[in-house]
């Protein structure tokens, strides 16, 4: 064999190392990978609700469906795919859309999914309320969080809290979720409001007059009594120690006992609004990515021992003729 020759074979040796054993060794690998990000999504489902069979198949399908509509990785969604079932018993479409907006709303308010959908959970239970409340509540708790900078954690753990103590006061979730804002919002201690409102109710109903029509009483007083001390001391009288706090909520405009009947306002689609409107560019483009992640890891799973023999080979085939055209 000539040197010409010789180095001509080297040459084309390591073009065709190069040319096609690292693409398809990187195929591989990426494919690889992305299969236990989709594989670490359904083990998480699996883990909380148990599913086999056919029940599986249709969260794997909602997991595929939820990561190529949403911005968000495949563990989050499995996360939110299992705790809304197990939590709600949600299935096929009702679970993907419920999942999909807790996954949003976590989002939104820098939340753990999972924990959101335990104590939005356990809020509507406070209530008597279902998993058809669901949405509507994500989207009370957004808005009012949106409007008064309370955390939604801390409105849904008030929720819990004075679920019982809210509905003797006649207000619906809606509402109690407003007044635990304005209470955020005043800077007043809202188990000291709460404490206050079960005395003001008690109160009320020894004078024979509905509460909202006392606490009605009482705003007008204090905003536009003669003197500061009446406003002050009628707060004593219906709220007790806790009244120089409502006093000064209700004087600083934060916090308002007008018509609670009307002050939670329509909420719907404060989730989604907000979330469409916080998506970049590169977030809408990671959708894409999530579905070329499902087809790796798609191929994967139907092709899996099959696609490392073959690279396997081919990487051995080549190194041979390399190696041989190097000699």
């Amino acid at each position: 064999m000539s040197e010409a020759l010789g180095k001509k074979m080297t040459g084309a040796g390591k073009m065709l190392s190069a040319g096609l054993t690292a693409p398809l060794t990187a195929a591989g690998t990426a494919a690889v990978a992305s299969w236990k990000e989709v594989d670490a999504g359904l083990d998480t489902i699996v883990k909380k609700t148990g599913a086999t069979g056919e029940a599986f198949d249709d969260m794997r399908q909602i997991l595929k469906n939820i990561t190529g509509d949403i911005p968000t990785d495949f563990e989050t969604a499995g996360a939110a795919i299992g705790e809304v079932n197990t939590r709600f018993g949600s299935t096929g479409e009702e679970l993907e859309r419920r999942a999909s907006q807790f996954i949003k709303f976590a989002k939104l308010n820098d939340t753990d999914v999972s924990n959101s959908i335990d104590t939005v959970q356990k809020a509507l239970s406070a209530f008597g309320l279902g998993a058809e409340d669901a949405e509507g509540l994500l989207d009370t708790l957004n808005a009012t969080g949106q409007a008064t900078g309370a955390s939604v954690d801390t409105l849904a753990n008030g929720l819990i809290q004075n679920g019982t103590a809210f509905q003797e006061l006649g207000l619906n979730i809606e509402q109690a979720t407003v007044l635990m804002g304005q209470m955020e919002m005043s800077g007043a201690n809202s188990e000291t409001v709460m404490n206050g409102l079960r005395k003001a109710l008690k109160n009320a109903a020894e004078d024979g007059v509905p509460l909202n029509e006392a606490l009605s009483d009482l705003q007008d007083t204090i905003l536009n009594g003669k003197d500061g001390v009446d406003g002050l001391t009628a707060a004593y009288d219906l709220f007790g120690k806790s009244g120089d706090q409502i006093y000064g909520a209700i004087q600083n405009g934060t916090l308002s006992f007008e018509d609670l009947a009307s002050a939670a306002t329509d909420t719907s689609g404060s989730v989604s609004d907000a979330f469409e409107g916080t998506i970049s560019p590169i977030e809408e483009f990671q959708t894409t990515i999530n579905d070329l992640k499902s087809l790796g890891a798609e191929i994967v799973e139907s092709a899996g021992p099959m696609l490392v023999d073959m690279l396997d080979s081919v990487s051995k085939g080549v190194e041979s003729v390399s190696e041989a055209w190097n000699g």
